[in-house]
């Protein structure tokens, strides 16, 4: 499904009771290629216990709130120095790719295990989908949003 939507299609939420209506303004097929930085290596680094490189590993409790902080300050550094070095690239897209893997593709004890997602689109929404219930999610009636493209489908226009 993902191979279907590009700039100017109209989406909708997967596994909603709304699915809502949106419009793909921009769409980022790879996040590595459009930062020119391997984040999901960097993701890896910075969340994944049995990844040989895991930054943390001298802390003997991860969930300490000093890792967590040390976490959100390298993951700012290194968002910092993304833009930076090129200042088209989008903070907000950089930031829902920490979030998003952070909260669905890691377990409760820090191992990875989904695959990163580093495709994502950018969604005006003109009927919010809801959150789970049979309400539309009021956050998303405004402005612009980025999703991983996984988890929205094609609408299909009825005649």
């Amino acid at each position: 499904m993902g191979t279907l939507i590009k700039e100017g299609s109209l989406v909708k939420m997967k596994n909603r009771k709304v699915k809502g209506q949106g419009i793909v303004l921009k769409r980022v097929k790879d996040i590595n290629d459009y930062t020119e930085f391997d984040l999901e290596d960097a993701f890896k680094r910075i969340y994944d216990r049995k990844h040989k490189e895991y930054h943390f590993k001298d802390y003997k409790n991860s969930y300490s709130s000093l890792v967590f902080q040390l976490r959100a300050d390298l993951i700012e550094s290194i968002n910092t120095s993304i833009v930076k070095s090129n200042s088209n690239i989008e903070l907000s897209l950089l930031n829902e790719f920490w979030n998003y893997n952070m909260t669905y593709c890691l377990s409760s004890s820090g191992l990875l295990y989904s695959k990163i997602r580093k495709d994502f689109a950018l969604i005006k929404w003109l009927r919010a989908p809801s959150d789970y219930t049979i309400g539309s999610y009021k956050v998303f009636e405004t402005g612009f949003h980025w999703f991983p493209t996984h988890i929205l489908g094609i609408c299909k226009l009825s005649s």
